[in-house]
């Protein structure tokens, strides 16, 4: 159970991290832009539906720089943003 609470409080802080300028991981959100490496920005508000984040996943792993933690982050940021489970079929 202790390992269990370890993960999700390092989970919290690395999510507060995010929303610092510096951000976590090459990633930082401010609530209303992700931004990746410090100069790609993704408006959140341009992808509302899993429909959408599928069309930017796609988008992104076209990009040579783009890495999975990238991935990981945008899916994170932007499902829990919009309130859907990423983890369930569209």
């Amino acid at each position: 159970m202790t390992l269990l609470r370890d993960l999700l409080k390092q989970a919290e802080e690395n999510e507060k991290k995010i929303r610092t300028k510096e951000g976590f991981e090459g990633v930082s959100f401010d609530g209303e832009w992700i931004t990746l490496d410090g100069h790609y920005d993704i408006k959140i508000s341009r992808a509302k539906t899993k429909e959408d984040l599928l069309v930017w996943i796609t988008h992104m792993v076209g990009k040579s720089w783009v890495n999975a933690k990238h991935i990981y982050w945008i899916i994170r940021i932007t499902s829990k943003f919009h309130g859907f489970n990423p983890h369930i079929n569209i």
